[in-house]
């Protein structure tokens, strides 16, 4: 949901009032104080997170060799 939320703001445009990612993270290094339910969610969460950075790195990266 969380997600979900920062890309409502993204369209309305407006600012996040806290960082979702640094929720996750947070939570995750606590994996072991969670619900197992919560923790396999913030797992997944997580993986999009770092799916989300691989793929935005790589279109950087692609826009950089195009400049450069």
């Amino acid at each position: 949901m969380g997600r979900q939320c920062i890309e409502s703001y993204k369209v309305d445009k407006r600012e996040c009032v806290f960082s979702h990612e640094e929720l996750i993270c947070k939570m995750a290094a606590t994996c072991n104080d969670l619900d197992l339910l919560v923790a396999v969610e913030t797992h997944r969460e997580l993986l999009a997170i770092v799916d989300r950075e691989r793929q935005l790195r790589r279109r950087l990266m692609n826009l950089v060799s195009l400049v450069g």
